[in-house]
């Protein structure tokens, strides 16, 4: 009976655990909120309110999302579709865009951005960095 008393305990401490943080991977729709930026040329990163812009991205359960970027009191927003491949044994995040827009953040004439996904809470886009932009890091928070 102890044995299955513990066992019962251990089962909804872990699940327990997993509703602290707030995050269902598979629950939508999920906001990811630019964190950091760093460039690998200078050795610099910044955070917060130091950041050049602020971004998010929208994820919706029908696989659209929206990117949102405030730079210097203005919104810019593009919209497009996404979903995860594996490569090399690493998941990825890819969105795409029916157009280009100033705020896809890769090295391609692609409209096309692919994020690595670390967790289920965290992110980074860093093909950026090929062409002598910024790695951008994002977390995951929950969406209003």
């Amino acid at each position: 009976m102890k044995k299955y008393l513990l066992s019962l305990l251990l089962i909804f401490s872990l699940i327990s655990c997993n509703e602290e943080d707030g995050f269902d991977p598979d629950s939508y729709p999920q906001k990811w909120q630019l964190l950091k930026m760093y460039y690998g040329m200078v050795n610099s990163e910044s955070t917060e309110d130091e950041l050049e812009w602020q971004e998010y991205y929208i994820l919706y359960e029908n696989q659209s999302f929206t990117k949102s970027r405030l730079q210097e009191d203005i919104l810019y927003e593009a919209t497009g579709t996404f979903k995860y491949v594996n490569s090399d044994g690493d998941e990825y995040l890819e969105l795409t865009y029916p157009t280009d827009s100033g705020i896809i953040s890769n090295c391609s004439e692609e409209p096309v951005e692919r994020l690595l996904v670390k967790s289920d809470d965290y992110m980074v886009g860093n093909s950026w960095l090929a062409c002598d932009g910024p790695g951008l890091e994002y977390k995951r928070v929950l969406a209003e």
